[in-house]
């Protein structure tokens, strides 16, 4: 039906890489909430070398509305 087709495109499309990418950040940075370098090691997984784009995966509205 077509309104099956359109939940599985709106599926398809909250899987997308980046917002994996956020997932992952935000699921590993709670992991490693408890140490003090959590943003530096998490900034290394991601494989950046500056904090402020960590942050950005760290502020979105997803982990807004969790707090």
């Amino acid at each position: 039906s077509v309104k099956a087709q359109n939940n599985k495109k709106e599926k398809v499309q909250a899987l997308s890489w980046h917002g994996l990418r956020y997932y992952f950040c935000q699921t590993q940075y709670a992991q490693l909430l408890n140490d003090k370098d959590a943003k530096r090691k998490l900034s290394e997984m991601l494989g950046h070398h500056r904090g402020s784009i960590t942050d950005t995966y760290l502020n979105s509205k997803k982990t807004k509305k969790k707090k």
